[in-house]
């Protein structure tokens, strides 16, 4: 996890990454989590990117939810693969 900027009224902007998940050979979705240790609590989802091998389409990201420093997140995959998720969050 990496603090990307300092903001106003003690707020950042963080990135961070899943741990490797491999999704079933046909598909479907999975739950995703992300944790942020340098925060304390996720404000808003900044933006989501999804490394896949191999490469399969994935839906955009849904049931997204935040408790404290965790984000969660539904994805789904048309396919097998490994997946990993990086987000990037403001939170303070």
């Amino acid at each position: 996890m990496t603090i990307v900027a300092r903001l106003p009224r003690k707020k950042y902007i963080v990135s961070g990454s899943s741990d490797e998940t491999t999704v079933p050979l046909a598909g479907g979705s999975v739950t995703v989590d992300i944790e942020f240790p340098e925060i304390s609590r996720v404000l808003t989802l900044q933006s989501v990117a999804v490394d896949t091998n191999p490469a399969v389409e994935v839906s955009i990201p849904e049931n997204v939810s935040y408790d404290g420093n965790k984000l969660s997140m539904t994805l789904v995959f048309a396919a097998g693969t490994t997946m990993r998720a990086n987000a990037t969050v403001i939170g303070e």
